[in-house]
């Protein structure tokens, strides 16, 4: 986990003492549920600036069903999301279920992809030199 003040409000909020990963869940791990997850999800999105308008709070933090004093099944919340929402200004499904691998989305300027497009421009570069030489 990058974001120190994310982990400074989990902290405030959960008495989890591990450390925390990308993959730690809201609820599982952090045992931050209820009321107490309805105020935590309240206050970061005051701390980071982040929408919860369409944030489906039932299908992460679901109320036990009194009537059959069941708990109904819940969706797993976890730091990443959580950092991905700080990045999108948002948190919603979308943003949740966001995956990484998906074909659709621009490449990350990753150390490694910069170091292998530099190399890419190098040997073309190189190449084109080599061509105009000969010709």
């Amino acid at each position: 986990m990058g974001n120190k003040n994310l982990e400074q409000l989990i902290l405030k909020y959960s008495s989890y003492d591990q450390k925390i990963y990308d993959n730690t869940s809201i609820t599982r791990d952090l045992n931050i549920q209820n009321e107490q997850a309805k105020a935590f999800i309240e206050a970061f999105a005051k701390e980071f600036n982040v929408d919860i308008s369409a944030f489906n709070f039932p299908k992460y933090f679901p109320l036990q069903d009194k009537l059959s004093n069941k708990i109904c099944k819940r969706s797993e919340l976890t730091i990443e999301d959580l950092e991905r929402a700080i990045l999108a200004g948002e948190l919603n499904d979308d943003v949740i279920s966001f995956e990484e691998d998906d074909p659709n989305l621009p490449i990350k300027f990753t150390t490694k992809n910069i170091i292998l497009g530099i190399l890419l421009v190098l040997i073309v570069s190189a190449l084109l030199g080599v061509i105009a030489i000969f010709i």
